[in-house]
């Protein structure tokens, strides 16, 4: 009886810090991220300035010189490098560099560089958290937890998504292992950030959009699995583009012409095609949910000026990139199934790739729900879980560790990071 009394103080103890820890994490990455989106909130108006964009080139050779001679970390993006800090430093983050990622980020986004604000938000919840654990000395495990919770802390505010934020936080680090331990806790300051930025700050998020679903049927399994085959397949696609141009642009790290070309690239494609294949692409994701067509080229290109943004100089977030290239490219899918309305295709495009270059089916199932309702689970669910497997041992993000192998016959070895398979 007096064992049991003890483990039941213990566990209490447990809840009470957990839950103070939690909300104070969420509470101050609110106020963080809240500051740092309203931030580029206003310096994202220069990008829709006519002629201000065309000053890109000269903004990325200022941002890869900046990168290049204060980091030592220019092969990594945002959630990259906090990834890799929670597996091999227990979560202990250097905050001296957090400005100058934020300042490269910033001047990325804000003339035209193709980038998402979730990484940078990830990156400010997950830095300040380690640098609050560090204050207070925490023990190992307990930093790594509220960096994990900083890290889904600044998603959830970026699309006020708090349920996936939470689990994107967890899942994000390992292929196919959940640590069930830090889901109180995540949740927590997930939900109280998100309730501080929409208490303090007007930013726009991908909640509150409408779509209407049909009941799901035998049709609609085999339209869900198609729709994760062929989503899973674009995910592919992008991990090896995006890889590729890494490659490409290490072989030449020290020549900064190739910046000032890459940049000139992107200011023509802007120029003659469309200035909406740069930014961070936040109303086309949110038209393209809505219904809106858009022509067929736009996430191959999409893919290609994210590619070339991050990799020749440039900082931000792959996200949204995924997010835009993944609701457009179901406009495809809508042309082959003309009976199947083009939000569902939208839908399952933008969640199915976030799964598929991220290997987190659960987080994006999840962001489905929190943006278009219950009604969507079958839908997205399945296809999540399908091109998730399609891509194999693959991931965006190449500090992620593997926990399982997905099918035994495709090399891989457990435990080890993605970059070393």
């Amino acid at each position: 009886m007096k064992r049991s009394i003890k483990q039941q103080k213990i566990l209490f103890w447990s809840l009470f810090k957990w839950v103070f820890i939690s909300m104070g994490i969420g509470f101050v990455v609110g106020i963080s991220v809240g500051l740092f989106l309203t931030l580029l909130k206003t310096t994202s108006k220069i990008y829709n300035n006519n002629y201000l964009y065309l000053l890109l080139p000269f903004v990325l050779l200022i941002t890869n010189f900046l990168i290049k001679r204060f980091t030592d970390e220019t092969e990594s993006h945002g959630t990259d490098k906090i990834i890799d800090a929670l597996h091999k430093k227990n979560g202990k983050i250097n905050i001296i560099k957090l400005p100058l990622d934020i300042l490269t980020t910033v001047l990325t986004i804000s003339f035209g560089g193709s980038a998402g604000k979730e990484s940078p938000s990830a990156q400010l919840g997950g830095t300040i958290s380690s640098f609050i654990g560090q204050i207070f000395k925490l023990k190992n495990d307990d930093l790594k937890k509220i960096v994990i919770c900083g890290i889904g802390s600044g998603f959830s505010a970026v699309f006020g998504t708090p349920i996936a934020g939470a689990i994107f936080g967890i899942e994000v680090l390992f292929v196919g292992k959940l640590l069930y331990d830090v889901l109180l806790p995540a949740f927590l300051s997930s939900v109280v950030t998100v309730m501080v930025v929409h208490l303090f700050f007007d930013i726009e998020n991908l909640t509150g959009i409408i779509i209407a679903f049909p009941k799901f049927s035998f049709y609609s399994l085999f339209i869900s699995i198609m729709s994760g085959i062929f989503f899973g397949l674009i995910s592919y696609l992008f991990i090896e583009i995006f890889n590729l141009f890494k490659k490409l642009s290490l072989k030449v790290k020290e020549n900064y012409l190739y910046t000032l070309i890459v940049g000139t690239i992107l200011v023509l494609i802007y120029r003659f095609i469309s200035k909406d294949l740069g930014g961070i692409g936040m109303d086309v994701i949110k038209s393209s949910l809505s219904g809106k067509e858009y022509p067929l080229y736009y996430p191959i290109l999409k893919i290609l000026t994210t590619s070339l943004t991050l990799n020749f100089g440039g900082d931000g977030g792959l996200v949204n990139p995924i997010f835009f290239i993944g609701s457009t490219s179901g406009h495809f899918l809508a042309t082959i199934f003309p009976k199947v309305d083009i939000q569902l295709f939208s839908i399952l495009g933008l969640a199915s790739l976030l799964a598929g270059t991220t290997n987190t089916p659960l987080a994006s199932s999840l962001l489905a729900l929190e943006i278009a309702g219950p009604s969507v689970a079958p839908y997205v669910s399945i296809s999540c879980l399908v091109s998730f497997l399609i891509t194999g041992h693959k991931s965006i993000y190449s500090s992620q560790v593997l926990a399982i192998k997905k099918v035994d016959e495709i090399e891989g070895k457990i435990g080890e990071q993605i970059k070393g398979i």
